[in-house]
């Protein structure tokens, strides 16, 4: 599979009896704080050393935020309302609050949870203020 590592997690978590829920009464809710910045580090890294053509054509899913959500729906066919919920270090409760009212609204079933932890230049260059290129140049303290 050509996603992050924030992904292979979520799909290794995901365990549920499908066999008498109907799809469209499943969903999927997941929370990110900006997507799977280790691929994304990877990708960008053979840009720079190696050109375009290094660069895999999953980047451009592989560093979605959504792509947890996306990877699970696609593999455990769940086809009711999948989203993802981008608000940093609260995703998962903010995650499990649309979970709750996906339930309320009648859903049978809805995987929930966080993903990642943005642990690369990338991914904290991605956390810096507005002037974070000055800063990554060296030409602004920080």
């Amino acid at each position: 599979m050509q996603t992050d590592r924030w992904t292979w997690l979520a799909l290794a978590d995901a365990a549920l009896d499908l066999s008498s829920i109907d799809p469209l009464e499943l969903s999927v809710i997941t929370a990110s704080a900006s997507g799977g910045n280790a691929f994304g580090q990877k990708e960008i890294q053979a840009l720079w050393r190696h050109g375009p053509r290094a660069v895999s054509a999953y980047q451009s899913i592989g560093w979605f935020y959504a792509a947890s959500s996306g990877q699970l729906s696609i593999l455990h066919q769940f086809k009711g309302p999948c989203s993802v919920v981008v608000t940093e270090a609260a995703g998962g409760i903010d995650a499990i609050a649309q979970a709750r009212r996906l339930i309320r609204q009648g859903r049978a079933a809805v995987l929930v949870g966080g993903t990642e932890a943005p642990l690369s230049p990338y991914a904290l260059a991605c956390q810096c203020g507005f002037n974070s290129a000055a800063v990554l140049r060296g030409t602004e303290s920080l």
